[in-house]
This record gives C-alpha cells, sequence and structure tokens, in this order.
C-alpha cells in the first residue's frame, strides 16, 4: 500500500509482488530518498543530453532558414523541405522529452506544414512561414524557454493558429 503526499511516497505495506522482486533489498535503498535524488539526477543529466541534441538540430534549421531566403520557390520543394521535416521530427521528440512543450509544439506545427506542402500552393509567404518557424524554434532553444513559454508562448501559439497554407 502506498501513501502520497504533495512531498512524499510512503510506502506502508509493499506488495508480495514488489517483495519478491526486491529479494532482501530494503524499500529505502530503492525508494528513499538518496535514491530518488539519484534517479532525478539521471533524469536531469538525460534532459540536458536531449538538450543539447535539440541545440545542435537548431543550427541545422538556422542554416537551412539562410538557405531558404536564397532559395526560389522551386528549389523549397526539393530536398530543403524533405530536410526540413526530418530536422524538425528530431527536434520535436528530443525537446519535449527533455521539457520544451513550446519548441516541441512549433517543430511539430513545421513538420506538418512542410507535409502538406503542394506544389501549386508554396508561395513566398509559404517560404517565409517555414522561415519564422525554423528561427523561432532556434531562438526559443538559445533562451533555454522550457514548458509552454508562459504568456510569451500563448501569444506566439495565437499566431500559430492563424497559419493557412
Amino acid at each position: 500500500m502506498v501513501h502520497t503526499t504533495a512531498e512524499d511516497v510512503v510506502i506502508l505495506a509493499a506488495d508480495k509482488t514488489l517483495l519478491k522482486k526486491l529479494g532482501n533489498t530494503k524499500l529505502d535503498a530503492v525508494f528513499g530518498p538518496q535514491a530518488i535524488e539519484k534517479a532525478q539526477a539521471a533524469i536531469n543529466s538525460a534532459a540536458e543530453g536531449l538538450y543539447i541534441e535539440c541545440m545542435s538540430e537548431s543550427v541545422n534549421l538556422e542554416v537551412m532558414a539562410a538557405q531558404l531566403e536564397q532559395a526560389s520557390v522551386a528549389e523549397v520543394l526539393g530536398p530543403k523541405v524533405k530536410k526540413l521535416v526530418s530536422v524538425a521530427f528530431k527536434i520535436k521528440s528530443k525537446s519535449a522529452q527533455s521539457g520544451y512543450g513550446l519548441v516541441a509544439t512549433l517543430a511539430e506545427s513545421l513538420q506538418k506544414i512542410c507535409e502538406s506542402i503542394v506544389p501549386e500552393k508554396v508561395t513566398p509567404s509559404v517560404v517565409k512561414i517555414l522561415i519564422w518557424h525554423s528561427r523561432s524554434i532556434s531562438h526559443l532553444l538559445m533562451a533555454k524557454v522550457k514548458a509552454d513559454g508562459g504568456a510569451m508562448g500563448k501569444a506566439i501559439l495565437a499566431e500559430v493558429q492563424k497559419i493557412k497554407i
């Protein structure tokens, strides 16, 4: 039986399956404060590693945004969009896992826009939207804007909702 509060998890009586798996291990060794701190440190370390991977991918976004500014509309339809989809997908999954929800949402939006591009509908404004998404993701990661981004995040998402392609 487990009792939880906002601060603690207290195991009042472990069920037989748990006791069988633990063997002679004391519950404090698995669920005690030191074990929980150690687990939290491992989670924080993994999140930092994912953040670094996201930053690496955001450099790719910045390079692609600069290339898009110089590209013709026809050039956007080729490998550049496929590369954007790939980078957006990577950033979406890694940023979501490391606590950057707003970044994950923008990366998902970029991915969906790229996947929905129809050659006849690509205009300079579509290219500007791709560039805006790419740069926004990079800047949010550089600023380490976590979670939903607060009021700024709400304003950004409100603008994203207005995008129609």
